[in-house]
């Protein structure tokens, strides 16, 4: 367990399988330095069965290369719980590359400036080669993500190439992109319950994915489109409340709700 402090991370910190980490809630903070040059906070690869807890990751706002506060990278069976990621060049938390049956419950993630939440990669099938990672559990496995916020920054939840992903219970707040960002074949997504308010652009982009779900939510104030589709089949878009879209922060647009 940590104690509270700053903690000066000059290269990730590794977590191996089967390990937990556990601060004093947010006084306990990761902090990456500039001389991290791979830009990360804590970093799990192929870290089956870690718990990752009550801290807070961040970047040192003189750090011009900071990547990401969290990344999990083909691992399995893993939680992430009441976690703080914060000022990141490019994510708050990544998720990635084969990554399953992980949960990500009640995190925030603020003023990452590309996505706060990235989940990409995630459709890998062992039978095939791909590069040269290793995709040990199998093609469309799900992922938890639950009671998460997202506010500030880029996109608020960006899925690129990541199947059978359930996004539930989950805020976004003046975000300078879209809300909830499905894309390249991110097919079989759950989006249920979650708020957006406030957006610069649509509250959800789905583009080149089939198999959508979204249901039960309320999009609101976003200047942009309320829900835009592209290139999509086989979805169900229903019992959501959609207002004001085309207003907001700057001078009202023509925009749909749908």
């Amino acid at each position: 367990m940590l104690e509270p402090g700053i903690y000066h991370l000059d290269r990730p910190l590794r977590i191996p399988k089967n390990i937990s980490l556990c601060g004093s809630g947010l006084s306990t903070i990761l902090r990456v330095t500039p001389a991290n040059e791979e830009g990360i906070g804590i970093l799990g690869v192929k870290a089956d069965r870690c718990i990752i807890t009550d801290l807070q990751v961040d970047a040192d706002p003189k750090s011009t290369t900071s990547v990401a506060g969290v990344v999990l990278d083909n691992s399995a069976d893993c939680v992430l719980d009441r976690l703080l990621c914060r000022n990141f060049q490019h994510f708050g938390f990544k998720i990635c590359n084969g990554t399953a049956f992980s949960k990500m419950y009640s995190c925030t993630a603020c003023n990452n400036q590309e996505s706060n939440f990235r989940l990409e990669r995630l459709n890998l099938d062992p039978k095939e080669n791909r590069d040269d990672t290793d995709a040990r559990i199998g093609k469309c496995v799900p992922n938890l993500i639950s009671n998460c916020y997202a506010y500030g920054g880029g996109h608020g939840f960006d899925l690129s190439a990541a199947e059978c992903q359930d996004v539930v219970g989950c805020e976004v707040y003046q975000t300078r992109g879209v809300g909830f960002y499905l894309r390249d074949r991110s097919g079989s997504i759950l989006i249920s319950g979650c708020r957006t308010f406030q957006l610069r652009q649509q509250a959800v982009l789905v583009e080149n994915t089939p198999e959508i779900n979204i249901s039960s939510c309320i999009f609101c104030w976003q200047e942009g489109h309320g829900i835009e589709l592209r290139n999509c089949t086989w979805g169900t878009i229903s019992a959501n409340a959609i207002m004001d879209s085309g207003g907001g922060l700057s001078a009202p647009h023509n925009k749909y709700h749908i």
